[in-house]
Order: C-alpha cells, then structure tokens, then sequence
C-alpha cells in the first residue's frame, strides 16, 4: 500500500548509510551499505551504495573457473526442453542482463556458446524471447539489477511472456 510505501521512505536513516549516500567512497571500496526491501510476494529488491559494476567480477570470474557449466547438465537440460514442450508445455528463455563487462567474462570463462544454445534450445521446442532493453539496465555490482532496473526488467520479460503464451504454438508444442 501507499502507507507502507511512505514509512519505508521516511523510516530512520543509519548515519553510515546517510554518510555511504553523501560521500561515496572510490569504486571498489570494501565497504559498500546493501539496501534490501522485502515485498509480500517474496521478492527482495537491493540496492547498493556506492555502486560499482566491477565488484563481484573477479568473485564470479573464479566461481566459473572452479566450477564450468557442464556439457552434460546443458545436454540434460536441453532434453528436459524437448520432453516439456512434447507435453504441450510452453517454455520461455532469455539471459538475463547483467553489467557489460560481467557479460563478457561469462562468454569468455563459461564456455557457453549463446547462438548454439539458442539455437538448441528452440530445435527442442523453447522459445527464445532474447534480451529485452538489455543495455538500459543498472547493476550495483556488476551482477544484481538495481530496484528501478529489476522492476523495469520483470515489466518487459513480462510483457515479452505474454506475447508468447498468446500467440500460438510452435511445430514441436500441441
């Protein structure tokens, strides 16, 4: 409700997190302030300050190094796609944005060929909606959506599904 929205606002403010707003420190500085609203629909909206898109590079660079995305799980997965959609079952997939540059190290550390994977994965019967308004969202780490970006992000994929789920089914879907 509106109430709930205005005592969210006015709530008291932490003097650390009114000293993070007022004068943020460099890029990369160890101590970012995380906000985090919890909505009844169970989504959690963050923020940080300051934001730094370079921030959780490196930590998902090495996350990627440790632990590739397995060929096997892709196969796996791919069939999974191609045994829901002979079910009747509509599957809808896009990469979901992130900065530029933690982009770039997925393409390069993941070893995910996307044009393959698309490509795969609408043979199987998924459709590909593709990356709606993927350049005009925020990150405040390089990895997480800021708020105003999740919820203009969730509005277009919405809208996006929708025009799917009414048009009519693929040759692979009944």
């Amino acid at each position: 409700s509106w109430v709930a929205r205005l005592l969210w606002f006015v709530r008291p403010v932490n003097p650390f997190v009114l000293r993070a707003v007022l004068f943020p420190g460099p890029p990369g500085s160890p101590w970012p302030i995380l906000f985090e609203q919890n909505w009844p629909d169970g989504w959690s909206a963050t923020d940080a300050v300051p934001r730094d898109p370079t921030r959780s590079l490196e930590y998902h660079r090495k996350l990627l190094a440790a632990e590739p995305p397995s060929p096997a799980y892709l196969d796996r997965f791919l069939d999974r796609i191609g045994s829901w959609s002979e079910k009747g079952i509509r599957i809808v997939g896009a990469r979901i944005p992130s900065d530029r540059m933690m982009l770039e190290m997925e393409d390069r550390a993941g070893g995910i060929n996307w044009p393959e994977l698309i490509e795969k994965f609408q043979r199987k019967g998924g459709v590909w909606i593709g990356d709606p308004s993927r350049a005009a969202q925020h990150t405040y780490d390089g990895s997480h959506l800021s708020t105003r970006s999740a919820i203009r992000y969730s509005h277009e994929l919405a809208r996006a599904m929708v025009r799917v789920l009414e048009s009519p089914p693929g040759p692979r879907s009944r």
